[in-house]
């Protein structure tokens, strides 16, 4: 009941005073602006996409998390690219140490998992994912629109072979660990 007689006072408190109306109206209005101003990523990458004959939006987001991107990012591409850097890096780092185990017990136990032709598998991926790093380097340098759409569209025709040929290492580690062998037990520290 007091809820209702609040609500009914400062109605009655508004409409006695002409200018806290006005104020409400204009308040109300240009938060409706605001809102409808507001646009996704999607809707921002649109343009570009075109212009720069960029990979489909959706096909992105679903690789990169595009959509965490903040909308009013004033420069989109370069923001996209660097989405797409830290997915492809994330790999990159994970790779590297497989190649060179001797950071942690763990990695080089991990290593063991591992046949000669997955290394060279790892090996091709590594390549191709450090040529795409210097790809976003030189964009970097360049700081251009068209270096950075470059970027994305070669990441996004690199990255599908080279999820396919991780896919089956990247399980094999997984599975490596699943057998009761996995986990060896603690070594002599050697070095």
């Amino acid at each position: 009941m007091e809820n209702a007689s609040w609500g009914t006072a400062k109605e009655a408190f508004i409409n006695a005073w002409p200018p806290l109306k006005t104020m409400e109206r204009k308040e109300s209005k240009d938060d409706g602006q605001k809102k409808d101003e507001k646009k996704t990523i999607a809707e921002l990458y649109a343009p570009a996409a075109r212009q720069y004959k960029l990979p489909e939006y959706d096909e992105l987001n679903h690789d990169f998390e595009v959509d965490t991107i903040d909308p009013e990012c004033k420069h989109l591409l370069k923001e996209v690219a660097k989405k797409v850097f830290e997915r492809l890096d994330m790999f990159k780092k994970i790779l590297e140490t497989t190649i060179q185990p001797d950071a942690s017990i763990l990695t080089m136990q991990e290593a063991e998992f591992l046949s000669e032709a997955d290394y060279d598998k790892v090996g091709d991926a590594l390549r191709h994912l450090m040529r795409l790093d210097r790809t976003l380097l030189l964009a970097e340098l360049e700081n251009d629109e068209k270096a950075y759409a470059e970027f994305i569209n070669e990441a996004m025709r690199e990255w599908p072979r080279i999820k396919q040929e991780l896919t089956p290492i990247v399980k094999r580690m997984q599975q490596g660990w699943s057998k009761p062998n996995g986990a060896k037990k603690r070594q002599q520290y050697l070095g």
